[in-house]
């Protein structure tokens, strides 16, 4: 392991994490002292970690292509970095505001009725910074582990970290063991973070109690305004920005119909990919939390827990240590319909995103209430009448809600699927991958706009079906 390449890597995880919780706290200030407008800033919270991370780099790119050209290499290796934490944190900093506001979620708006003098930074240092102070650390660690466990930024912006050098060592020279021994820090994060959140119980931001914001409102002074103003320019910074530039752009358009007539085999396995494995880890995830929670009401131990908490491994590790794992398994004779077909793509998918569809659906099933399904039962209703009338309506959007977390997280993947692509099983995101490193941003562009209307398309769907249903 050099110097450089600790020193680089440690420049893009550190200041990622202090950028990236810097604005998700002052994010969550605005959302929490908002008298209107609060789902706007939820909305616009939640998309940032919906967005493709090639779509805010090809973005950045383009901005700085003429200062790229012009500076010397040392200045732009620097620039780069700081473009990569940028970048990174316009990703990664929803993951902070989330966490605060489930801890400010559990204030009794007795605590702010007690001071009445507790108010602007008073009221920040004194209440709202300790009651975060376990969700920050967490935040931390999180925000840490995955931009230094994030491929595609760091390798767009060509600035050497651990996981470009474990992908180039073992792409060129089939060096495992150099790459290993290049990278192995890590190897050491997800240990750490799970140790980290082995007693920890977080809150979901809706259980805000009713009189809580317009309270924090009165008492935040100008912390109110200043966290608004600054919400309102970082969201523009993180979705407009992006979009805007993909947008405007007419070459964009005039090369769409072109990109798409090229890709038509992409866009069908991203298709397949994205939605078979959404549908695939839906399924796996509810039963497996079906099952854990019959286990534990029997009384009998069961590891299941420990079990969950080792499917983030997969999820925390950079994706091409599961390329790598995957073609050491499949990459055999009597292997080879599985490692030369899209199903090892799929496979590969299914591994790194089942951990966030069990933790999402695991949280639906707990607030789901038993007696509703048991009472029904009682009364002589089939198996499939109290799943329709009992289980469906309460865990149904939280089934939809995880699939379609896991479908964009498959849509966007490129790490995980690089190394083992088989052959005419290229993606939309691997077809962008490998046109930004030649400089097509026109097309790339293009592709862009075809990834975010697959990314809408199901809430499009699903939208037109609720207002049949309704009408019906």
């Amino acid at each position: 392991m050099s110097l450089t390449l600790l020193l680089n890597s440690l420049a893009v995880g550190l200041g990622t994490t202090l950028l990236a919780m810097g604005a998700g706290l002052l994010v969550a200030l605005a959302v929490a002292g908002a008298l209107k407008g609060r789902g706007v800033l939820l909305a616009g919270s939640a998309s940032c970690l919906a967005l493709p991370p090639f779509l805010a780099t090809n973005a950045w790119l383009d901005v700085t292509a003429d200062w790229r050209g012009l500076m010397s290499p040392e200045v732009v290796e620097r620039g780069s970095l700081s473009l990569t934490a940028l970048t990174l944190a316009s990703l990664l900093w929803p993951l902070t505001t989330f966490l605060v506001l489930g801890a400010w979620a559990k204030l009794q708006p007795e605590l702010l009725e007690a001071d009445p003098l507790l108010r602007g930074t008073r009221l920040l240092r004194g209440l709202l910074l300790p009651a975060a102070r376990a969700e920050l650390t967490v935040a931390a660690a999180i925000t840490l582990t995955l931009a230094l466990a994030n491929f595609t930024v760091p390798v767009l912006f060509q600035v050497r970290v651990f996981t470009e050098e474990f992908w180039i060592r073992f792409n060129t020279q089939f060096d495992l063991a150099g790459a290993l021994r290049a990278t192995w820090p890590l190897l050491l994060l997800p240990p750490g973070l799970f140790w980290l959140l082995r007693r920890h119980d977080f809150a979901w931001p809706r259980l805000h109690r009713a009189g809580l914001p317009s309270m924090l409102a009165q008492q935040l002074g100008d912390w109110r305004q200043g966290s608004l103003a600054f919400a309102a320019g970082w969201l523009l910074l993180a979705i407009v920005f992006p979009l805007g530039r993909l947008a405007v752009s007419s070459r964009t358009w005039t090369e769409l119909p072109g990109a798409v007539a090229a890709g038509q085999m992409a866009l069908g396995n991203t298709l397949l990919t994205a939605a078979g494995t959404a549908t695939a880890t839906t399924l796996l995830a509810l039963l497996w939390t079906i099952g854990h929670d019959r286990s534990s009401s029997a009384g009998t131990r069961s590891d299941s827990s420990w079990l969950g908490r080792l499917a983030w491994v997969p999820f925390l590790l950079p994706g091409v240590f599961l390329g790598v794992v995957l073609i050491w398994v499949f990459n055999r004779p009597a292997l080879s319909a599985i490692y030369q077909s899209l199903a090892i793509v799929g496979l590969a998918l299914l591994i790194r995103y089942v951990a966030p569809g069990i933790t999402v659906i695991a949280a639906g099933v707990r607030a789901t209430d038993p007696q509703l399904a048991e009472a029904a039962s009682s009364l002589g209703a089939s198996r499939w009448r109290v799943f329709r009338d009992t289980v469906w309506p309460q865990l149904g959007p939280t089934l939809l809600t995880a699939w379609y977390a896991v479908y964009l997280l498959c849509l966007w993947d490129v790490e995980s699927v690089v190394l083992i692509q088989p052959p005419g099983g290229e993606t939309l995101a691997l077809r962008i991958f490998n046109l930004l490193h030649y400089g097509h941003g026109a097309q790339v562009n293009a592709l862009c706009v075809v990834m975010v209307g697959l990314a809408v398309a199901p809430l499009a769907a699903y939208a037109g079906w609720r207002r049949v249903t309704g009408r019906w």
